[in-house]
This record gives C-alpha cells, structure tokens and sequence, in this order.
C-alpha cells in the first residue's frame, strides 16, 4: 500500500541519546550523497535541508508516495556507511524518523517551514548574528537558493519555496534579503520571542495545514482501512473486527506521519484538534497571519 502521493513531509531525525550523527564535514557530505542517492531511487523532490550536529530537517515531496521506504534506505544506508568508516555497529538514529505532514496548497507554509529549517544555524549559535552571515553556513540548502540553478543540486527544487515568497525563481537577491531579514530579528529579543512562538507548531503534531486539509487526510486514511473487515459480521465478531480495523488505522498513522493521535480513540472517535471528543489533544496546525 502506497502513502499518500504528492505529499509534502518536514523531517527530522536525532542521534540515539543526543549523540552526533555528523562528526565532521566528512560526514556530512556522505550525507547528502546518500541523499541524492535516496532521491534518485525514489523521485524525492527536496526543497530545503540542514545538517546540524545531533539532527537534521528536511523538508521534501514525495511524488511517487514512498517516504516510508525511502527514509528506511536513507537513514539504514547512511548509518551503515557512517559505522563502517568507524569501525562501529549498532544503532545511529534515536527511534524512527518524524514525519510531519504539510498542506502542499498553501505557500504559506512553503515559506514558514523553510525559514525555520534555514534559521537552525542561527538559532543554535552557529552564526553569529551581525558578525557572520548565514550563507557562510554550507550544510544548509540556504546557500543553493544564492546560486544559478545550474549549480545548485540536481534534487534541490526551489520553486514553490520561492514563490511562497512571490519571487521568481531567478531572484536570488530577493531570497537573501527575506531570509536576512529574519536573522536580523532573531538577533533581537523581541525578534526572537515571536518567531519561536509562531515556530511552536512546527515542532508539534503530526500534520501542518488547516482544517480543511485534516479533512482530506481522514478521508484518505479511512480509505486505505476500508474493506479490511467483513461487513457480514454482526455482534461480537463484527465489534472484533471493528477494532481490529481501527488499530491498524493508528498504526498505519503511526507509520506515515511519525505518531498516532493521543486520544488513539475507536476509529472516527477522534477528529483531532477542537473536534477532539475527548478534548485531549491541542489542534496542531497552525493559523499564522499573512504577511
């Protein structure tokens, strides 16, 4: 069964107990080649990266619907690369990847997502604000998005991150002095309180879009479990199955988008957010005034 095709995921992945997964650059471009390998094996469209030390964000479409598999390969081809240089075996990674899923209709997002992953240097006092600049950075898309296309990396897509902005694609100048801008305000306290209030959301709950989009993913969810009991059962064996049915759809959850939802409620019982029957989940998507 295929994950949903098209869809735009934000991914992030830790060391095992908040150890380094990149030790030094080495590392870090074994990284982006196997992910230049995963993309050619998958057709991932990247449309913005980082490498940090412990983790690192990507934000990717899956037009083929095959992140599950790909991230499998990804994350399994580089830890075994990782180790064999060091002699090492086991684990790299702590647990599985998360996987939040995005609204691919709204540019908004576009832009929200791929300053956050852009900013991490700053935010971790890799850059200094008014003494370094972020391009500087070279484990970060951002410096791509400043080149020609031709020089830019074959998977590295950027034209719906910089039509979010309402930029051409050519307009690199323009790119820069958005995402300057906002390291600018980082470097002020005030600057800094309201984007990591507006960023909260982005670290939390497994999908990033507004209502109507929770819609299409229960939608979409409800029809890969359809037919998955008999509709010939009645009484005990029915409600069986119906539980049956409903524990696979959290766990096909679980699987795609990185964590069910906290109700984990019969299936329909939940509708996440202020729909939630059981009021104990936060709605997790984010409503942020347009600029």
């Amino acid at each position: 069964m295929r994950d949903y095709l098209g869809a735009v995921y934000h991914v992030m992945a830790r060391g095992t107990q908040g150890q380094a997964i990149f030790a030094d650059d080495q590392d870090r471009k074994r990284f982006l080649e196997t992910l230049a390998e995963a993309c050619q094996r998958t057709g991932w469209l990247v449309r913005a990266y980082v490498l940090m030390g412990n983790h690192y964000h990507l934000l990717i479409e899956t037009p083929e619907g095959n992140l599950v598999a790909g991230m499998k390969w990804l994350q399994s081809a580089y830890t075994q690369r990782y180790n064999r240089r060091r002699k090492l075996f086991g684990h790299l990674f702590q647990g599985r990847y998360k996987a939040v899923i995005v609204d691919e209709r709204e540019p908004m997002y576009f832009q929200v997502l791929s300053t956050y992953i852009h900013l991490n240097p700053v935010r971790a006092g890799l850059v200094r604000v008014g003494q370094q600049r972020l391009k500087g950075y070279k484990w970060s898309s951002y410096r791509w998005y400043l080149v020609r296309r031709g020089k830019a990396p074959f998977c590295l897509e950027r034209r719906r991150v910089m039509g979010s902005l309402r930029l051409r694609p050519a307009d690199r100048r323009g790119y820069e002095a958005s995402i300057e801008g906002r390291v600018l305000e980082l470097g002020m306290k005030t600057g800094r309180k309201e984007l990591e209030q507006s960023w909260k959301a982005i670290r939390r709950g497994w999908y990033l879009g507004e209502p109507s989009f929770l819609d299409k993913l229960e939608a979409w969810l409800e029809r890969t479990v359809k037919g998955r009991y008999r509709q010939s059962h009645s009484g005990a064996a029915r409600g069986s199955a119906r539980r049956s049915c409903s524990q696979s759809f959290q766990s096909r959850l679980k699987e795609t988008f990185g964590g069910p939802c906290r109700c984990a409620g019969l299936l329909n019982a939940c509708k996440w957010g202020n729909r939630c029957t059981r009021g104990a989940c936060s709605p997790p998507f984010i409503r942020t005034a347009r600029n």
